[in-house]
């Protein structure tokens, strides 16, 4: 019922965690780890923000099998329904999920943990020299373009490409099995991993899309679970890359019920110039920031914008983007409850989320109302679900009538749970 680690020698520890409260399990098969024929194992619990909650063993593979046996989150299932995505939506997900920013986070990461011997490396390989013939080869082919936006843009290229390769080596062998009592994740090339979830701690379904993949009719299904997802750009992936047409399939043993996420009747949002503008002012206000630097800088200090003008107009393209992002989300923004669970499709950021959770997990909702919105009829929601960290779903422009009605349904779920 329990499982028990005690160490020290002069000052003794002793830890224990009920079987019952364990959320899920990490088994880390590292590269460096084998040749002793051992595995990192973590066990999680609901409490991870209390210190010690957790516990974190460094085991044989034979006493990993001997536990298995023992926990009964860990004990392999007779019957179980396996997922394994093809290769290439593996390499299409790697590619949608890839970014400069992360990429450059894994390069600050190896430089502060590798210290000097990174450097020595970079000088063994002459990277500074790389860099320089690139720039000059890019040079003759992009003539006008100057020297410095040439070698910026080479770089954001290669910090996108060691993300693109993080992703992929993290993803590859991907497989899910879903049974009667808990969720297992496989992942990995050089150091796999295999995730165990336990079916009740899951606090909710995450499913998120990017423009180009609701334009694919391609969905990428995340979860929230206490456990799952901590490590640095880790994503709580639960199958990379799924098309629309099979999310109720694959969806239906994870909710226990046929889910009608794309055919159900949604509740309908009145459209309004004040509603539009509720989602739009953002990426227009930070359009008319870059255009007014842009054209300050060219007419004020034109030796400048002949040099770093390419850096303004690359700010540009997010920013249309984003703006485009944020018009199809005024008109696909909705909320609605079934079955006994709270669906809301948003976007946040570059991604558009289609949260499903059941009602009891939902912590808190506040409304927020300008005078504008109030006369409009219009008001802000936020849902605040349980979660390790309690994370805030932000719904723009509801309707106060489909506010009403959800609330009303909310009232009823929470008296007859």
């Amino acid at each position: 019922e329990v499982i028990r680690r005690q160490s020290g020698v002069f000052l003794k520890r002793e830890m224990e965690i009920p079987c019952r409260s364990i959320t899920s399990v990490t088994e880390e098969h590292a590269f460096y780890l084998r040749p002793f024929g051992a595995v990192r194992l973590s066990i999680h619990t609901g409490a991870e923000d209390i210190a010690g909650a957790d516990m974190q063993l460094l085991l044989y593979r034979a006493d990993l099998a001997a536990i298995r046996q023992v926990i009964p989150l860990l004990r392999p299932a007779l019957e179980a329904k396996r997922h394994r995505p093809h290769i290439t939506r593996l390499l299409l997900f790697s590619f949608l999920f890839s970014s400069s920013l992360s990429g450059a986070v894994y390069i600050a990461a190896i430089f502060f943990q590798g210290g000097r011997i990174t450097r020595d490396l970079l000088e063994e390989l002459q990277a500074e020299e790389l860099l320089m013939t690139l720039t000059d080869q890019a040079a003759v082919y992009f003539k006008g373009i100057p020297r410095i936006a040439i070698t910026v843009s080479i770089l954001i290229l290669a910090a996108w490409l060691i993300s693109f390769i993080g992703n992929l080596l993290r993803y590859s062998r991907f497989r899910f099995l879903a049974d009667q009592k808990a969720f297992s994740i496989y992942r990995g090339l050089i150091s796999p991993y295999r995730y165990t979830l336990r079916r009740g701690a899951v606090n909710y379904i995450d499913i998120r899309q990017n423009l180009m993949m609701k334009l694919l009719r391609l969905m990428s299904v995340h979860i929230s679970c206490p456990g799952y997802g901590n490590q640095k750009n880790e994503l709580p992936v639960l199958m990379p890359l799924l098309q629309k047409s099979h999310a109720a399939n694959f969806l239906q043993p994870l909710l226990k019920h046929h889910p009608n996420i794309i055919e159900k009747k949604k509740p309908k949002q009145t459209f309004s110039l004040f509603r539009i503008w509720l989602f739009i002012w953002q990426p227009l206000l930070l359009l008319g920031i870059v255009l007014t630097a842009i054209l300050l800088t060219k007419h004020f200090f034109p030796l400048i914008y002949m040099r770093f003008s390419f850096f303004g107009w690359i700010l540009f393209l997010p920013c249309s983007w984003f703006l485009l992002i944020r018009f199809v989300s005024a008109i696909r923004t909705r909320m609605w409850i079934e079955n006994g669970r709270l669906y809301l499709h948003y976007s946040s950021g570059f991604i558009f989320h289609t949260i499903i959770a059941p009602i009891s997990n939902v912590v808190c909702v506040k409304i927020t109302r300008t005078r504008t919105g109030k006369r409009c009829g219009l008001c802000n929601i936020f849902f605040y679900l349980q979660g390790k960290h309690i994370h805030r779903h932000k719904l723009t422009g509801v309707s106060e009538q489909v506010w009403q009605q959800i609330q009303e349904e909310l009232k009823k779920e929470q008296h007859n749970p």
